[in-house]
């Protein structure tokens, strides 16, 4: 039995050990009788790729000793490791929330989905001590990939990823119906107020990131109303934050978000011709129970191209609507939902989107020379963090983007 790591592999994981790797696969494969002969470590993404936590790429050599069969099994091990900054995770509970959506929510998700579109791989092992590891499926096995794209996603791509929500946030209704408990379980996203504290890295680096904005579109002329009413919003960005993902009294429909969904969290199947055909979700570590206007808002101002937000916003929500819709007919859920209600729950979260769109699509418009030194390790400095928001706020793609999307923004009236 021999441990191998690729030179990518810097911190060797002691952690995830014989046992470990012998419970991965007897749970992968069904079976109790596994010898493990070797395990190869890679590193399962880039620096500044996977943000919050560190990703393994692990082939498993081993022997099934009843059959003497041989083979190999690839696996993504995240693991989050106890490190300066994360405490907010622990206080959201990421790591049993993911657990929990793997081993009971998309099981039950996936029971109303066609067998050949699930909603996510599968969640193969998980241990709490030392570290909070989570051992998945290898999508890359079942011909799933990241698209190749450098300006966001085009329309083919983009209505995809719209049909796949609009079934998963439909089921998720139909579940909570039955089991109302469910709602319970995903209280807190990304901006609980509880993990925006003011000496915590998500209020550093949130704040950080208005400041950085607000001082690009200083510079520019005909925003500076814009950027009067940023200034409003930079002083009381808590609450701002707060507000614009907790429901809300006046929500007309609430489902499970996926809570982080970004073109990095997103994997496509391609046929023979390379035509994208189907598309499955990776990272549940943000779901939340709210308004659908999260993870539409969301996705729609950190991943689709510019050209495409310009000219089919309205056709990728109704592209959402009629697979949403569908889902629900096929459910015998009732009262649906009309249209209406789904875009005047985007307009109403389009504060959610405004800040996906100065939070998280300025990491996207990165290039992998920028994204290198781009680890939370290294934005938990000050200096660091400073000189690197500058830099990503120099982006000539971030700026033709913003021109747009602020203005977007004032006329929906997000901050009146």
């Amino acid at each position: 039995m021999t441990f191998e790591y690729s030179k990518d592999v810097v911190e060797i994981p002691k952690y995830l050990d014989l046992d470990f790797f012998e419970d991965v696969v007897e749970n992968a494969l069904y079976e109790t009788n596994v010898k493990v002969l070797k395990v190869h470590f890679m590193m399962g993404s880039a620096v500044g790729e996977n943000f919050l936590s560190i990703l393994y790429r692990i082939k498993v050599h081993y022997e099934l000793l009843d059959t003497g069969e041989r083979g190999e099994l690839s696996t993504f091990v995240k693991c989050l490791p106890v490190r300066k900054g994360l405490d907010f995770l622990e206080e959201l509970k990421v790591f049993g929330k993911e657990k929990k959506t793997f081993l009971d929510i998309l099981p039950k998700l996936c029971l109303f989905q066609e067998p050949d579109a699930p909603f996510a791989g599968r969640l193969y092992h998980f241990m709490k001590r030392p570290v909070n590891c989570l051992a998945l499926e290898d999508l890359n096995t079942r011909g799933y990939r990241m698209a190749a794209q450098e300006v966001g996603f085009d329309e083919k791509h983009s209505r995809l990823v719209m049909k796949r929500i609009g079934q998963f946030h439909a089921i998720s209704m139909h579940l909570a119906k039955k089991d109302p408990n469910i709602q319970k379980e995903y209280r807190d996203g990304l901006l609980a107020r509880h993990a925006l504290k003011p000496d915590g890295f998500p209020y550093a680096f949130f704040s950080g990131n208005a400041n950085a904005l607000l001082q690009l579109i200083s510079k520019w002329p005909d925003y500076s109303k814009i950027a009067d009413k940023l200034r409003a919003y930079i002083k009381n960005i808590v609450d701002n934050l707060v507000r614009s993902q907790i429901p809300q009294p006046q929500d007309l429909v609430r489902v499970l978000n996926h809570g982080d969904l970004w073109f990095n969290n997103v994997l496509f199947k391609y046929d023979g011709e390379q035509k994208a055909q189907n598309c499955i979700f990776i990272d549940y570590q943000m779901s939340v129970w709210t308004s659908p206007g999260i993870d539409l808002n969301y996705f729609l101002y950190t991943s689709v191209s510019l050209d495409v937000l310009k000219t089919k916003r309205e056709e990728l929500l109704k592209e959402y609507y009629g697979s949403f819709h569908a889902k629900l007919v096929e459910l015998n859920y009732e009262p649906i939902p009309s249209y209406e209600d789904i875009c005047t729950e985007v307009r109403r979260r389009a504060s959610y989107g405004f800040f996906a769109n100065y939070c998280v699509f300025p990491i996207c418009t990165q290039d992998k020379t920028q994204s290198g030194d781009s680890s939370l390790d290294n934005f938990t400095g000050d200096d660091f963090a400073a000189k690197k928001l500058e830099q990503i706020y120099s982006s000539k793609r971030l700026a033709e983007t913003l021109r747009y999307t602020l203005k977007e923004f004032d006329r929906m009236g997000i901050w009146d």
